[in-house]
């Protein structure tokens, strides 16, 4: 979620028609007659995606999306390599031309994963929390400062903002501002380990008979269960919020309804400044609800 809140809707992205026909052309001239059935994809805050047949093969490919967008698809190959290299076959490609560079990362186009279950979800973090463990090198990859630290210290602003705005009532306000103290009062204490960062559902994809998550350009330093509870707060699994969903991570479960309270609160934010909360079946409020209402 860092990357959305840094740069979502702050620098200028190809969007479109005359940026993506440069893009395809660029891709073109990279693979020539071997590219096939090139076909844009809607892609994310830092990518541009694309999928094509390359050689026969189905593959996906992307490029960055913003200036910053560049060293973040770096460091998502690096994690594919580690956590899916046999699923994926990540592949770099930087091509230089005038004053211009531009950064290729194309994979197996893998197929999307009808509504994973919270313990297919589980096994699939412990899988790549176990790959994370074996290759300390990647921890130079990602900065100190991408840290829950910084989403602990935007998520106060975030509950002011929303609650100045009324959308929010002053029960859920009060109650959402314990969370985050109780937060606080455990922040000193956390042990960081690289999670994920964006675990939702359209990360989640299929390669036949596994399944793999994708779209690594926002792991950070998060904490053991983090990855498990964001995916969780997404619309779509409202289905698996109840306690038995609680209780599958170090933290006490007052803390994951607290975490999951903290991005909920992040994302709403983030709603209400692109308007897309206008769209949205529920409130903000009752999505918090529904979290708080676990306790």
């Amino acid at each position: 979620v860092l990357s959305k809140l840094r740069y979502g809707g702050t620098e200028s992205r190809p969007t479109g028609e005359v940026e993506q026909d440069l893009l395809t052309s660029d891709l073109r001239s990279l693979f020539g007659t071997n590219l096939a059935g090139l076909t844009p994809v809607p892609g994310g805050t830092l990518g541009v995606g694309f999928k094509a047949n390359l050689n026969g093969q189905a593959r996906f490919f992307k490029t960055h999306a913003l200036p910053s967008g560049r060293l973040t698809l770096k460091r998502e190959a690096e994690f594919l390599k580690v956590t899916a290299l046999a699923q994926t076959d990540p592949q770099l490609v930087h091509r230089v031309q005038g004053s211009s560079e531009r950064t290729w990362l194309h994979t197996r186009l893998l197929s999307p994963c009808a509504s994973p279950s919270p313990p297919s979800v589980r096994a699939l973090i412990a899988e790549y929390e176990a790959q994370l463990r074996k290759h300390p090198e990647l921890a130079g990859v990602v900065p100190a400062s991408d840290s829950i630290h910084e989403l602990l210290a935007r998520a106060t602003p975030a509950l002011d903002f929303l609650a100045g705005a009324n959308l929010l009532s002053p029960l859920v306000t009060d109650t959402a501002r314990a969370a985050l103290d109780r937060l606080q009062g455990i922040s000193a204490d956390l042990s960081l380990q690289l999670c994920h960062g964006d675990l939702g559902p359209a990360n989640i994809m299929s390669d036949g008979g596994s399944l793999v998550a994708l779209d690594w350009e926002d792991a950070f330093w998060g904490i053991a269960g983090y990855d498990y509870l964001y995916w969780l707060t997404f619309f779509q699994n409202r289905k698996w919020l109840s306690k038995a969903a609680l209780g599958h991570t170090p933290l006490e479960p007052s803390q994951e309804i607290a975490l999951m309270a903290l991005i909920l609160l992040l994302k709403s934010w983030m709603s209400v400044r692109n308007g897309s909360y206008l769209c949205n079946t529920l409130t903000i409020e009752q999505r918090l609800l529904e979290v708080f209402n676990l306790d």
